[in-house]
């Protein structure tokens, strides 16, 4: 889990994002982020890029930017791939990114089923509810162990 010093996540400054950055980047890599350049350029860009896309999108790209590459990468390469959605979650990315970092096998199931019920083309009265079911306790599910 990542260490907020009690600091709730929608308080987050670029500094902070940075140290949710290193600390994916380091448990998926199993060593420490080393940056290339100047600190200060990576606090820069991160701070265009939550003013730009939000804090909770940047996040989660930092998520998915980690995860789906098997080589090393760097917060400028990332926050590039923002600029053509690559890294950004389709949907809901507070809930993605708290579900992906924090989430058990089970939550992560109900993500899953969320987003399949996301994706139907001409969804029925039925799974609507369904989905708006599983939507809200994920929202629950999500405050309880951010706050």
């Amino acid at each position: 889990m990542v260490k907020r010093d009690g600091k709730p996540l929608k308080d987050y400054n670029s500094q902070d994002v940075r140290g949710v950055f290193t600390w994916l980047y380091s448990k998926k890599h199993n060593k420490e982020y080393t940056n290339k350049g100047f600190i200060g350029y990576d606090l820069k860009l991160i701070k265009e890029a939550v003013k730009q896309y939000g804090l909770f999108p940047v996040l989660a790209g930092f998520y998915n930017g980690i995860h789906t590459r098997k080589d090393t990468v760097t917060i400028k390469y990332i926050i590039k791939g923002f600029e053509f959605k690559y890294y950004l979650p389709d949907s809901n990315a507070e809930i993605y990114y708290k579900v992906m970092v924090y989430g058990t096998d089970k939550i992560k199931a109900y993500w899953r089923k969320y987003t399949l019920l996301n994706s139907k083309w001409f969804p029925t009265a039925a799974s609507e509810q369904k989905k708006k079911k599983i939507l809200n306790k994920l929202k629950e599910w999500g405050n309880a162990q951010t706050e």
